[in-house]
């Protein structure tokens, strides 16, 4: 059949991304590898009476070789959705074409752009053997196009988009591992206390409402100021199950399995089910 390629790929990233998942789980089910908050408060020396509370990471786990491992994973899952791409584009190819020369089957690539203005001069070269009525669903899925559902995804840049972000994480594996989250550490301060906060853990940060946040002990992952001191120097009985995170905050498991919604949906456009 023509695209069983193209299925094959996919299928191959699934296995690569249940293997991911199921490196994670491994990881963090233990309580070594997940990182601890503690608490403490600090009275104003200012005679003003407001006194500043913290949430603060007081344990964080060395993951480097854990982390090598998921960016391993990581990109042969990103190789296989990219590859499956380039696939679906050949086979497009040859239904227009009947055949391709060796030359002429070097230069079918599926293009991603991300400004319109430059998808003539990609599909031109990219796509010239595939028919014009197949190059006009392929430009639906650009990320210059309307967004489509299975897109978006939470935590995520405003401009995210899972093919832009497919093509970026693939040029990036080829030269070397695809890195997880390094950001900034920061705090925030409140009036008062949130008692319905949310904080989600990531590798190297933690990401709490605004902003995300390097997990290494010290860092302050929440402050808020109060007329007394509430937060006493203790360390929280919990156990913290941390997300692994692109550099730019956006969770990697999601991620994937939306960029391989995407692409099914593309290819379902081409190859629906009987």
């Amino acid at each position: 059949m023509p695209f069983d390629t193209c299925w094959a790929k996919i299928e191959r990233a699934k296995e690569h991304s249940d293997a991911l998942d199921a490196h994670l789980d491994e990881v963090f089910s233990i309580d070594a590898n997940c990182p601890v908050l503690g608490t403490k408060g600090y009275r104003d020396g200012g005679g003003k009476g407001i006194h500043k509370n913290v949430v603060y990471v007081s344990y964080a786990p060395d993951l480097t070789e854990a982390m090598a491992r998921a960016g391993v994973l990581l990109g042969d899952a990103i190789h296989n959705l990219r590859s499956a791409l380039d696939h679906l584009a050949y086979q497009l190819a040859l239904k227009n074409r009947g055949k391709l020369t060796e030359t002429q089957e070097r230069s079918v690539y599926f293009p991603i752009c991300k400004e319109q203005k430059d998808w003539p001069k990609e599909w031109k070269r990219k796509l010239r053997y595939v028919g014009r009525l197949d190059r006009e669903v392929i430009k639906r899925y650009q990320p210059f196009s309307p967004p489509h559902d299975n897109v978006t995804i939470s935590n995520t840049p405003p401009d995210f988009h899972p093919l832009l972000a497919l093509e970026r994480l693939d040029i990036i594996d080829k030269h070397r591992l695809i890195p997880t989250v390094i950001m900034d550490a920061g705090g925030y301060s409140s009036n008062s206390i949130n008692p319905g906060i949310l904080m989600s853990f990531v590798t190297g940060t933690i990401e709490r409402q605004d902003r995300v946040i390097r997990v290494e002990k010290g860092a302050e992952v929440y402050t808020f100021l109060t007329p007394k001191v509430l937060l006493k120097d203790v360390e929280m009985d919990a156990k913290i199950t941390p997300n692994v995170s692109l550099e730019d905050g956006t969770p990697i498991q999601p991620m994937i399995k939306r960029m391989a919604a995407v692409i099914v949906k593309l290819l379902r456009e081409f190859d629906p089910i009987p």
